[in-house]
C-alpha cells in the first residue's frame, strides 16, 4: 500500500520541479564534451545522422538538463564533421554549421545530429564527428529570465573550470579509456531496437579487439569486461532494455562518478 502512495505521488513531485524550473527560466548547466580519441561514427535512422558523444556538468549550482535539451558550442569549440566521399575525398566540415547537439542522457552524453537528407548530397560512404580538446556546451536557448548566462561564468565554465576537468576526462588514463570503450560501444549499435545475437556478437568482439590495441592496465580491463558483461543478453532483454540503452546507463554512472571527483577537487578555482 505504501508502495502505490509513493508511486501516486512521485509524479505530482515531479511535475511541481519541472513547473518550477521552467517558471525561473534558468538557463541550464554547461556541459564539457570529452575529446574523442577517435571520431565518433554517425549512423542514420528515420531522416537523422547522430553520434553518442560523452559530456559532464561544468556548473555545479545550475540544474542539469533533461533529455532532448537543446545546446550549442561554446565560443571557442571545435567540433569536425568528417565526411568520407564516394570519390575517395575527406572532407573535414565546420561542425557549427552543420552540427545541432540535443541531451540523450542528462548531463552524461549528447547526440551530435545532421539531418540524413543535408548529408546525403555529400555522397557519404562513411561519415563521423570529432571533437578538439576542451569542448564545451551551452544551452541554445536563453530565455532571458532570472538567471540567463552572463560573460563571466560563461568565461569561468568553459575557461579555468573545463581545464581542470582535462585532469579527470581526459588526461585520466584508466577512466578515460573504459569510457571511450563504452562511448564507441554504443555508436557501433543501432540507435534504437535490439540487433541479433550474431551480429551482436561481431560488434563486440571487433570493439574489444580495437580496445586490445590501447595497452590497458588490469583496473580498466576489468571496468571494459564488466560493462560487456553486464549489458550483454540476457541482461537487457530481461528488462526490455537493449544493449545500447544499457551500456548508455552504464556509461553514465562512470561520468557522474569522475564528476563527483571533479566537482570535490575544485576548493573555489
Amino acid at each position: 500500500m505504501a508502495i502505490r502512495h509513493t508511486m501516486t505521488v512521485l509524479p505530482i513531485v515531479l511535475a511541481a520541479f519541472v513547473i518550477t524550473a521552467q517558471e525561473s527560466h534558468a538557463d541550464y548547466q554547461a556541459l564539457g564534451v570529452v575529446a574523442t580519441q577517435m571520431p565518433a561514427p554517425l549512423q542514420c535512422e528515420d531522416g537523422l545522422c547522430t553520434a553518442y558523444l560523452s559530456t559532464f556538468c561544468l556548473e555545479q549550482d545550475r540544474l542539469p538538463p533533461p533529455g532532448r535539451t537543446a545546446y550549442r558550442p561554446s565560443e571557442n569549440t571545435k567540433v569536425t564533421l568528417i565526411v568520407e566521399t564516394a570519390t575517395g575525398e575527406t572532407l573535414r566540415l565546420a561542425g557549427n554549421g552543420w552540427l545541432r547537439f540535443e541531451t540523450r542522457t542528462n548531463y552524461t552524453g549528447v547526440l551530435a545530429i545532421v539531418d540524413e537528407v543535408r548529408l546525403g548530397a555529400l555522397d557519404p560512404v562513411k561519415a563521423s564527428v570529432e571533437v578538439a580538446p576542451m569542448a564545451a556546451l551551452l544551452p541554445a536557448e536563453n530565455s532571458g529570465g532570472d538567471r540567463p548566462h552572463n560573460a563571466e561564468e560563461v568565461a569561468l565554465a568553459t575557461g579555468p573550470y573545463r581545464q581542470a576537468a582535462q585532469n579527470f576526462f581526459e588526461n585520466n588514463a584508466a577512466g578515460t579509456k573504459a569510457v571511450s570503450f563504452a562511448t564507441r560501444l554504443i555508436n557501433s549499435l543501432p540507435p534504437s531496437g535490439n540487433v541479433s545475437e550474431e551480429r551482436l556478437k561481431t560488434i563486440v568482439t571487433a570493439a574489444l579487439a580495437a580496445f586490445d590495441t590501447s595497452n590497458a592496465g588490469p583496473e580498466t580491463r576489468a571496468e571494459v569486461n564488466r560493462l560487456v558483461d553486464v549489458c550483454h543478453v540476457p541482461f537487457p532483454r530481461r528488462w526490455h532494455m537493449s544493449m545500447r540503452i544499457c551500456l548508455e546507463h552504464e556509461h553514465g554512472a562512470l561520468q557522474v562518478s569522475t564528476n563527483k571527483r571533479f566537482w570535490n577537487s575544485l576548493g573555489g578555482v
